[in-house]
């Protein structure tokens, strides 16, 4: 496999060779397990909740890319949605040798105190999916959230002729992925479709609290015409079910079709857009997080560091959490019927 980033610098003779292949990008230079110095490349995984399809699907994919490279990987661990025993669970796993982890944030803040402790002790990083608002992490490695909330505006906006109610059912406000995914969306409603009136609820990824705030707004707002999920493996059961049970999960074209879209692109979402109750949903790149996180993780395990800029894999390194760290910003493509097959959505893997 090839390295998937440009280096910057490396410290040692042995980092620089290492770097200097991966620069160029013609050499296997992450095919086996790495080690920096007498220490072999443990890798812990710490996954904020395992209770829907997306957390549960980037912790086997990043384990299982691990295993393929012959890295140790240890149990992964599931915070059940409590931060401060996600900051535990991290000392935990570094206590148990973890020698680099990787990691979904439940809180962007909370996490940095965990980051301060692995850079202690000599730990790299990697984060997905979501970037800490501070803090010492290697890199994250995860899609522009706000370009996500901007990707679903424009969809619905334009689905919708710029007017009616739509309900926004925000993630969690504390992590930068639920923050970015409703910026993005509330600004770019009010720049390109003022019309439209948002009626936003806090959801924090939960599951019941989607759903009943979604049967509240069926109820109360006669002029509702659309919904929009911050992630639709969180929450698209319960919308769904509610729907369901107002008697408005119907097809695109009936009068009463609610135009529906989500985030994350997990197989209960392309379902439904199979069966055209769900208008269309923003994809995000699984596959990519495990390939592009584990070739991080022996990266830095190994010296390196990451240039601004481009990156061979069509996306973008640039900095971020305070100018403290970088982010890989990755694609994400809009699934709607004339896509939801593609065996490149990681669902359809």
């Amino acid at each position: 496999m090839r390295s998937s980033f440009r280096i910057a610098i490396a410290g040692m003779a042995a980092m620089v060779a290492a770097g200097s292949m991966a620069a160029c990008g013609t050499t296997d230079d992450l095919a086996g397990p790495a080690a920096s110095g007498d220490r072999e490349l443990v890798l812990g995984y710490s996954a904020p909740y395992l209770k829907d399809q997306f957390q549960v699907a980037v912790a086997d994919a990043v384990t299982a890319e691990a295993k393929e490279r012959g890295i140790t990987t240890l149990q992964v661990t599931d915070a059940n949605n409590d931060a401060g025993q996600q900051v535990t669970q991290i000392q935990n796993l570094i206590a148990a040798g973890a020698t680099a982890i990787a990691l979904i944030p439940r809180d962007s803040s909370a996490i940095v105190p965990a980051l301060d402790y692995a850079k202690a002790r000599g730990v790299p990083v990697i984060m997905l999916d979501s970037a800490p608002t501070s803090g010492p992490a290697a890199l994250t490695i995860r899609s522009s959230s706000e370009g996500m909330g901007q990707q679903v505006c424009q969809a619905m906006g334009k689905q919708l002729g710029g007017q009616g109610t739509v309900l926004e059912l925000q993630g969690d406000l504390a992590s930068i992925a639920g923050k970015e995914r409703s910026e993005g969306f509330l600004n770019c409603m009010k720049e390109s479709f003022p019309s439209i009136k948002i009626v936003s609820t806090p959801t924090k990824w939960q599951s019941d609290v989607a759903g009943s705030a979604t049967a509240t707004a069926l109820a109360s707002t006669p002029d509702l015409r659309g919904i929009y999920m911050a992630s639709d493996t969180a929450m698209g059961t319960a919308v769904l079910s509610a729907l369901n049970g107002a008697g408005k999960l119907v097809p695109v074209g009936d009068p009463r079709h609610i135009a529906l879209y989500g985030i994350d692109g997990g197989a209960a979402a392309l379902d439904a857009i199979r069966a055209g109750t769900m208008d269309g949903t923003v994809s995000q790149p699984v596959d990519l997080y495990a390939k592009y996180g584990v070739d991080a993780v022996q990266h830095v395990f190994t010296g390196g560091t990451f240039s601004d800029g481009p990156s061979d894999h069509d996306s973008e390194i640039r900095q971020c959490c305070s100018n403290e760290s970088q982010e890989d910003l990755l694609p994400t493509p809009m699934v709607t019927k004339g896509n939801v097959d593609s065996k490149d959505l990681w669902a359809n893997q």
